[in-house]
């Protein structure tokens, strides 16, 4: 267990520290099942290793794979008990041994933890632990690192957008799809964005997107192919066992069909033959088997886009930790019309 200081003893004629465990709130899974699952505890740090920290967590990211994940239907499932949460935001509490260009009292995001961020405090590897500009509130430094990672390896990594190319995007006003529309419009490419929403058109349409229509227009198709003639050079699904088909008929000559969510374990029919007819292709994205070279290519990219201005986290429901059940109901429900990242809040 991780320890802070207590007493000062004699030790071969050194001096060594006795210690106490620290102990922080978390929401803790000991079993597999629906939201209830999910139970607020006390529990104690491990030992910081090498190049670890301790971040004194403010505010939470939730994604809807950690729903996947609480449910047991996931690809890849940890160990039980656990604490969901990979992103998130807060205060340095303490630097392990080996960690440099941090300390204690720095603003950060995380992308990843080690113990989970769903809890007030969490143990990360130092590379996964950034600065948080001071004009970011917390909440939105949690929207921050899932987001922004997946919105760029979609974009860069896997679809290779240029400037100058038209951007379908399925699922625009989420916090995937807000951060996908800020960088593709940073990237000099036409966006046009798809949400469940009024209100969540009306957040696509603020980051830049030339067009923004409701999901559920019964003219959507129609309406997509008056301002995108030629279909659309790329496109971005997040909800690929719905949508794939109608994104298959959509996409350009040549044009690339990236799969960032698909709910679940579902399974979608398509046509192979129209992708031959135009050589378009389907494209999965999986943030989470990121290379180190590509993780360092996306924490710059987000780096550049948080200094010019391009990034800018948008922030949509906010639930209290003790609300963490009713948060993963809500990320799920088909009847969610999301404008921006869902968060959890400590304070």
């Amino acid at each position: 267990m991780f320890r802070t200081s207590l007493t000062a003893m004699r030790l071969n004629g050194t001096m060594r520290l006795a210690q106490r465990p620290i102990s922080y709130t978390a929401c803790r899974i000991h079993e597999f099942g629906g939201p209830d699952v999910m139970k607020i505890e006390k529990c104690e740090l491990p030992d910081l290793k090498y190049g670890q920290v301790v971040v004194d967590i403010k505010s939470a990211g939730i994604n809807p794979a950690e729903t996947y994940i609480r449910s047991g239907i996931y690809h890849l499932l940890p160990e039980l008990p656990y604490t969901p949460g990979k992103d998130g935001s807060g205060v340095v509490a303490h630097v392990g041994d080996g960690v440099e260009g941090l300390s204690a009292g720095d603003r950060v995001y995380v992308e990843d933890s080690i113990t989970g961020t769903y809890a007030d405090k969490a143990v990360c590897e130092a590379k996964h632990v950034h600065a948080l500009p001071e004009n970011l509130s917390f909440q939105q430094g949690s929207a921050l690192g899932i987001p922004y990672g997946t919105a760029y390896r979609a974009l860069k990594l896997r679809a290779h957008l240029s400037s100058g190319e038209r951007l379908l995007i399925n699922g625009a006003s989420g916090g995937v799809g807000l951060a996908a529309v800020q960088l593709a419009v940073g990237y000099g490419a036409t966006v046009v964005g798809i949400a469940g929403s009024s209100k969540g058109c009306e957040a696509v349409l603020k980051q830049g997107a030339a067009a923004c229509f409701l999901r559920d227009d019964t003219d959507l198709t129609t309406k997509i192919r008056d301002v995108m003639p030629d279909g659309a050079d790329v496109i971005l699904e997040m909800r690929a066992n719905k949508h794939l088909s109608t994104d298959i008929d959509l996409v350009a000559r040549h044009g690339r069909i990236v799969v960032v969510g698909n709910q679940a374990t579902s399974e979608h029919s398509i046509n192979p033959r129209a992708l031959m007819v135009n050589e378009s292709s389907v494209i999965g994205c999986n943030y989470w088997i990121s290379s180190e070279k590509d993780l360092q290519a996306t924490n710059e990219a987000i780096g550049l886009a948080l200094r010019n201005g391009t990034a800018k986290p948008t922030v949509g429901e906010v639930y209290s930790l003790e609300n963490v059940q009713k948060a993963h109901e809500a990320i799920v429900s088909p009847t969610r019309t999301a404008s921006g990242k869902m968060v959890l809040t400590m304070e």
